[in-house]
């Protein structure tokens, strides 16, 4: 044990006594040529199946019926969409760098986010989720503490997205319809409210929940077990972590996370007018909810969720009463302008980085 004063993770204090925050870094065998050539396959698979389900869609929508659709696209209100949407990657870094209790500044986790967009993009199953582990680990922060802020994160996303989600499809498609919405939104907030309740738990709970996990990851490294000595280190982290974050930092995260998704929901409405598709506020919203719990709830290892996002987008659309033909293009156009808006951003900010370097590097 050491005092709370002489502790890095837990900071100067009252002269507490708190457990040690123990490594397990270890230096590891190159990883093998078996390994690499496994993960290119998967990914190879990821991107030829979501290509061949995007082909797909458009033959079944028709190719020139899709054409015609696609250049009626009013590609002003996407240019404001994509706005937000940078704006809106910008408050996910903000938020981040709250979480990480300001040990990594915003602009350093803007090209984070970036990458974990992209690769969540390319990637099966969701994978580039653990990017931003990997990525804030290399720049200093725990692996406990990258794993709690990111899960904190989601928590609050999911609770922010279903409560919007949940109140615009009532509007919109009254009470007769909640056990459809129930599907979709409630596993989503039951998971986001017990995320929230441990890292909202008093201070001292989590403390000792922290230090009985690292005991425990100790113990698992004095018998040679090295991976649930990992694991338990990682939990005891989390824990850590998550009593570093005061109850400002919270209640900013919270507010921050619900503006986050309003924004989102305005991009949807943006999109959906730009690919032709004129409805409400709350009826984009209540469209756009599905492809968003469609695509959480079922990573499938496709790359960029084709397929479930269109599906899911065209069973919104046709809930509030839009034609079959019609939602299913304006399903494939909504999805592939998001997946311009993720390759345009990360350009957008490696330009800007290198233009800045540049310019440093000039003035030097």
């Amino acid at each position: 044990f050491r005092t709370r004063a002489s502790c890095q993770h837990c900071g100067g204090g009252r002269g507490e006594k708190f457990p040690v925050h123990l490594s397990f870094t270890e230096i590891r065998k190159p990883t093998s040529m078996k390994f690499h050539l496994r993960s290119l396959i998967a990914t190879v698979f990821s991107i030829t199946a979501g290509i061949t389900i995007a082909v797909f869609i458009v033959r079944m929508v028709g190719v020139k019926e899709f054409v015609a659709h696609a250049r009626i696209t009013d590609w002003r209100f996407a240019a404001v969409g994509f706005l937000l949407y940078a704006a809106v990657n910008m408050m996910r870094a903000w938020r981040f760098s709250l979480l990480l209790g300001g040990r990594m500044l915003i602009q350093k986790i803007v090209p984070i986010v970036a990458i974990q967009n992209v690769l969540n993009l390319v990637l099966p199953f969701r994978a580039g989720e653990f990017s931003y582990v990997h990525m804030a680990h290399r720049a200093g922060i725990a692996i406990g503490g990258a794993v709690a802020s990111l899960a904190v994160a989601r928590a609050y996303d999911f609770m922010s997205a279903a409560l919007l989600f949940f109140i615009a499809a009532m509007w919109v498609l009254g009470a007769g319809n909640a056990a459809v919405i129930a599907w979709y939104a409630v596993p989503f907030a039951a998971f986001s409210i017990g995320i929230i309740f441990l890292m909202s738990a008093r201070r001292r709970w989590r403390v000792y929940l922290g230090g009985r996990f690292i005991r425990a990851g100790s113990r698992a490294r004095e018998k040679n077990q090295k991976i649930l000595a990992w694991l338990a280190a990682t939990a005891g982290e989390f824990f850590m972590e998550g009593a570093r974050l005061g109850s400002g930092a919270h209640f900013a995260v919270v507010v921050i996370s619900f503006v986050l998704w309003v924004i989102n929901f305005m991009i949807g409405f943006l999109l959906l007018r730009a690919a032709g598709v004129e409805i409400g506020i709350a009826g984009s919203m209540t469209a756009y909810g599905f492809p968003i719990f469609a695509v959480s709830a079922i990573p499938l290892p496709i790359t960029g969720g084709f397929g479930v996002y269109e599906g899911s987008a065209a069973f919104g659309l046709m809930l509030i009463g839009i034609a079959r033909e019609i939602a299913v293009r304006s399903a494939l156009i909504l999805h592939l302008q998001e997946q311009v808006f993720v390759v345009v951003f990360l350009i957008f900010v490696y330009g800007a980085l290198l233009l800045f370097r540049g310019l440093r590097f000039y003035g030097k």
